[in-house]
């Protein structure tokens, strides 16, 4: 401690008066502060007030836009309504048939034979049963 050397600041002594000058002043600068953050708030606030109602409008006129444009389809819809579902059902039916798996030549084949030879069964029975019942009612009954 011998080599150090002791700093001694002054400090001037406030007064009553400078103290009642600094808090007025920081007052005061705080009230600025805040007349003018409400200012902004309140500018802000008018623009998006604005920025709203040009919104509103503009959405009014889209939708008188659009209702102008319902109405058209509409109208035209009342005269094209059948020729519409007719080629929504054409193109239903199309993209069914897309879906459809279909059978082989063979396969074909086989299926129309085995048709042709259950019909040909059929027919036979029938033509039976037919010739039965023509001979009970002639010969029996008559």
């Amino acid at each position: 401690m011998s080599g150090s050397k002791k700093v001694v600041r002054r400090v001037k002594a406030s007064t009553a008066d400078d103290s009642k000058k600094t808090i007025a002043s920081r007052r005061a600068k705080a009230i600025a502060k805040v007349q003018i953050a409400e200012k902004a708030a309140r500018e802000e606030s008018e623009a998006s007030k604005k920025a709203n109602t040009k919104k509103l409008k503009a959405d009014q006129k889209r939708a008188t836009a659009r209702k102008k444009v319902a109405s058209e389809k509409r109208e035209t819809r009342a005269i094209a309504k059948p020729f519409i579902k007719l080629w929504k059902y054409l193109r239903g039916s199309w993209h069914e048939l897309g879906k459809v798996e279909w059978p082989s030549r063979s396969a074909t084949w086989r299926m129309t034979l085995s048709v042709i030879i259950f019909c040909l069964v059929v027919g036979a029975f029938v033509l039976l049963c037919d010739w039965a019942s023509q001979w009970i009612i002639q010969e029996v009954i008559l």
